[in-house]
């Protein structure tokens, strides 16, 4: 994963998982050394189900240019998020909402990873 994030770069991280897999992602992150300068990443933590708790080393904060946020209720006023869905509901009247969804065997998820397309929904199944 430190790899995926030196060699290609990453600018947002969604996470709806938590636990091991975020505290893994956070040690990823962290950059090492003088001569690095870390990018800016936006961790928005969602959801919880691999764990509800992580331990995070103050090194990861120090050392990288992680922010951390959360998005769920509490994080944004409900008048705000109705407003949204009121408007994405307005222009899906408008031209109806389409994503491509491609089916992958989970055996697959190294090859369907790498691929390069773009509005393309990849859904593994098992």
């Amino acid at each position: 994963m430190r790899k995926e994030f030196a060699e290609n770069g990453v600018d947002v991280v969604l996470d709806y998982v938590w636990g091991p897999p975020a505290q893994a992602t956070f040690e990823a992150i962290l950059v090492k050394g003088f001569d690095n300068k870390s990018k800016r990443i936006r961790y928005i933590q969602i959801g919880e189900s691999a764990g509800s708790k992580i331990e995070l080393a103050a090194s990861v904060l120090r050392s990288s240019g992680v922010e951390v946020l959360g998005s769920g209720f509490g994080s944004v006023e409900l008048k705000d998020i109705m407003k949204a869905v009121a408007e994405f509901f307005t222009e899906a009247a408008k031209k109806p909402f389409a994503m491509k969804i491609d089916q992958v065997p989970l055996r697959d998820v190294e090859a369907a990873w790498a691929r390069k397309e773009e509005a393309v929904r990849i859904v593994f199944r098992p």
